[in-house]
């Protein structure tokens, strides 16, 4: 519940900032994905 309120205060400051923060929103977006995809696999094997 804390780590949600915390991610939508980020984002919310992200779209305060503009496109600059949205590249970064990006960023947090592709590293968070690629993350779970490594515990994906590390899980199946």
């Amino acid at each position: 519940m804390n780590e949600m309120y915390y991610f939508s205060t980020l984002y919310g400051q992200i779209e305060f900032v503009g496109q600059a923060g949205a590249n970064v929103g990006a960023t947090i977006n592709s590293a968070i994905g690629a993350a779970c995809k490594k515990k994906q696999v590390h899980k199946n094997s």
